[in-house]
């Protein structure tokens, strides 16, 4: 009877303290809770990747410049994931844009050509800047794949300014200049260039498309005409439906909600309700936020001050907690996000605050590297 007893006393203490961890872990649980939703915030990885990518071994990183010197245009890297190991790959190149496929890397190269006409007045200008090789840009960008076999290069679109790209299932869908002036319309062709074909034919001015995101058969972006709106487009028959009217522009997207930002603001749209409410609730009111990424249940952006709007581009690590300042040393230009390291490029030479030097920072403990073009 005494042995009977004990033994539901002991289950009863069993139980009770089982219900009590219980609730325990569930406070703790949602006390440690990311206060962003995970699935969209890691989302954003998967766009806006200026100047980084990776594959399984190596993490890819370029350093690029806006001079019209011919021998500074920038270099790209590649780093085993731990840090180590720093390679050139290419010399030479205005690179953005990076996307591995499969065996090769895809990026745009500012379009350049050599100034031999007679307008000595803007000959002499850029030789006084630049020395004798006197090259100019113009704001158009090529596509090109870079075998990561052989690192040989092929130019995919020789005669196409192209804004912005993604690949998906052997297609090339971006947005290029369209017969408008600053008009961006939609486009695709196939990974060697072929069977090029106009999507979204944009004619009215100051409209255009940007902000492409692939996802479960189509792709999402912003078409501007007389509002900023998300569309979908699907992939097998070109046909487009309305998402979001009036929204701000696409940074991410999942099967219940829309990441979009309009300025001012980062609002989350869930899909299934259409309620929208705002990502970031601290204080941000004294900068302009452009740029945002993501990394360990904090949101890394670049940030205008509002009052110093032309001299100050901060870059900012924001938290539930609130924001920190991590780098203001120098005007940050873009920067990427590739495992543990984050890359940024700034313009610290104040006799060429057109040449961009790299900096990289390891997001574990905080330490902020330049990296030594000459190594």
């Amino acid at each position: 009877m005494k042995t009977n007893n004990r033994k539901i006393l002991l289950s009863i203490v069993f139980l009770s303290a089982l219900f009590i961890f219980f609730v325990l872990f569930r406070i703790y649980e949602k006390s440690t809770d990311s206060w962003l939703d995970y699935k969209i915030i890691s989302m954003i990885k998967q766009s806006y990747n200026f100047v980084t990518t990776e594959n399984s071994e190596w993490i890819y990183f370029s350093q690029k410049n806006s001079t019209n010197k011919h021998d500074n245009f920038g270099t790209l890297y590649r780093m085993k994931s731990d840090g180590t190991k720093i390679e050139k790959v290419l010399e030479d190149v205005s690179i953005s844009g990076l996307v591995i496929d499969k065996d090769y890397l895809y990026y745009l190269d500012d379009f350049r050509y050599l100034i031999e006409h007679n307008e000595m007045d803007v000959r002499k200008v850029l030789e006084e800047a630049n020395g004798d090789n006197v090259w100019y840009l113009n704001d158009e960008q090529r596509l090109y794949a870079l075998s990561l076999i052989d690192f040989s290069t092929t130019l995919v679109s020789p005669n196409k300014g192209i804004w912005e790209y993604i690949i998906v299932d052997g297609w090339i869908y971006f947005t290029e200049a369209s017969e408008k002036e600053y008009v961006s319309q939609m486009s695709k062709m196939r990974l060697d260039g072929t069977d090029y074909t106009v999507l979204i034919p944009i004619t009215k001015p100051h409209g255009g498309c940007s902000n492409l995101i692939y996802k479960d058969g189509y792709i999402f972006f912003n078409l501007y005409e007389n509002d900023n709106s998300v569309y979908k487009m699907s992939v097998e028959n070109d046909d487009i439906e309305l998402v979001l009217k009036d929204s701000g522009n696409l940074y991410s997207i999942t099967d219940e909600a829309i990441l979009t930002f309009n300025g001012l603001d980062f609002k989350i749209f869930n899909l299934e309700t259409g309620s929208s409410e705002d990502l970031i609730k601290i204080d941000l009111d004294e900068y302009v936020i452009d740029t945002i990424k993501y990394y360990n249940d904090a949101i890394y952006a670049i940030g205008n001050k509002r009052d110093q709007f032309s001299t100050t581009r901060e870059l900012l690590k924001i938290t539930k907690k609130g924001y920190e300042v991590v780098y203001d040393e120098y005007w940050v230009d873009q920067f990427g996000i590739q495992g543990d390291w984050l890359f940024f490029l700034v313009s610290d030479n104040p006799n060429n605050i057109l040449e961009k030097s790299l900096y990289r920072i390891n997001l574990i403990n905080g330490e902020i590297m330049k990296i030594d073009l000459n190594s």
